[in-house]
C-alpha cells in the first residue's frame, strides 16, 4: 500500500538525525473488510488466524481506554513537541481503534461466540481505571513497549506473508503507526513522574494484560473453532512463543531494556 511505503521512508528520514524531534502524522485511512474472508485468513492456519483474531477483537477497548488516559494528561504537559505528539497519538489511536472495531461483526458472522473474551478484557480495564491515574499511564507505557516489539515481529517476519490482503494491510499500518508513537506513552509518563518503581509497575501491568489477554483469547477461539488440541496448533504455538519468530524470549529481553535506569524508545530504530 502506498500509505505503508510513505510511512517507512518517513521514518527512515527520522533515522538519520536523531535530533530531529520526531511529528507523529495522522493519516485519513480507511479499510472496508471484504464481504467474506476465509475461516483461517492467515495461510490457512487456525493458530495464526486465531492469533491475530485477538488482536483485532481486543484492540479497539484498549485503544479508546489509553486514549482517554493520555488525554487526561494532556493539562500537565506544556512543552512541543510533546503535547503536539500527544494529540497526533490520540487520534492515531483512536483511528486505530475504529479500523479494527469492523473486525468483531465479521467474527460474530462466522459463528465465534465473543463474549467471553471481551468481558475478560472490560473487567480488567475496569478495574485498571480505578486506580491512580499516573498508573494507569505507567500501565500504558508498558504495553505500548510490548506492542512495539509485536509490531517489530509483523513487520519482519513472514506471519502474514500469505494473509488475507485487506486485514494485513490493517495491521502493517497500525504496526508502523505503533513504531511510529512508540516514545509518546513513555515521554507523558516521564513528565508527570520519573519514579522508577511506577515504571516497573506499569511494565508489569502491561505484560500481564498484553500476553494473558492474547493468550486467553487466542485458545478460547481455538476451543471454539475445534481446532485446540491438533498437533499443528501446539507445534506453531511453539515455533511462534520460542523456536522461529521466538516472541516469549524477545519479550523477556525487550522488558530487560526498558528495566534500564537510562532507558529511553528512541534508543532503538
Amino acid at each position: 500500500m502506498v500509505i505503508i511505503r510513505a510511512i517507512v521512508l518517513s521514518q527512515k528520514k527520522r533515522a538519520i538525525n536523531h535530533k530531529v524531534s520526531p511529528v507523529i502524522t495522522v493519516r485519513a485511512i480507511q479499510f472496508n473488510l471484504p464481504a467474506s474472508v476465509d475461516r483461517h485468513w492467515v495461510e490457512g492456519s487456525p493458530f495464526k488466524t486465531h492469533l491475530f483474531n485477538s488482536l483485532h477483537l481486543t484492540l479497539p477497548a484498549v485503544e479508546y481506554w489509553m486514549v482517554r488516559q493520555v488525554k487526561s494528561s494532556l493539562k500537565h504537559i506544556t512543552a512541543d513537541p510533546l503535547r503536539q505528539n500527544v494529540r497526533g497519538f490520540i487520534l492515531q489511536e483512536a483511528q486505530h481503534a475504529e479500523q479494527h472495531a469492523q473486525f468483531g461483526k465479521m467474527l460474530r458472522q462466522q459463528g465465534y461466540e465473543l463474549k467471553a473474551c471481551l468481558r475478560m478484557e472490560d473487567w480488567i480495564l475496569t478495574r485498571l481505571q480505578r486506580l491512580d491515574w499516573r498508573l494507569n499511564l505507567a500501565a500504558i507505557a508498558g504495553m505500548e513497549h510490548l506492542t512495539v516489539l509485536l509490531s517489530e515481529v509483523v513487520l519482519a517476519s513472514d506471519l502474514l506473508v500469505a494473509a488475507e490482503p485487506t486485514l494485513k494491510a490493517m495491521l502493517e499500518w497500525h504496526a508502523m503507526e505503533e513504531i511510529e508513537h512508540k516514545a509518546v506513552a513513555y515521554e507523558v509518563l516521564q513528565t508527570v513522574s520519573q519514579n522508577y518503581l511506577l515504571r516497573v509497575a506499569g511494565l508489569a501491568i502491561g505484560c500481564a494484560f498484553v500476553l494473558g489477554l492474547l493468550n486467553r483469547c487466542t485458545l478460547t477461539l481455538l476451543h471454539q473453532d475445534r481446532c485446540l488440541w491438533h498437533w499443528t496448533v501446539w507445534r506453531e504455538m511453539g515455533q511462534f512463543w520460542l523456536t522461529k519468530e521466538k516472541m516469549l524470549l524477545r519479550s523477556i529481553s525487550h522488558c530487560l531494556w526498558y528495566l534500564q535506569p537510562k532507558f529511553h524508545p528512541a534508543a532503538h530504530d
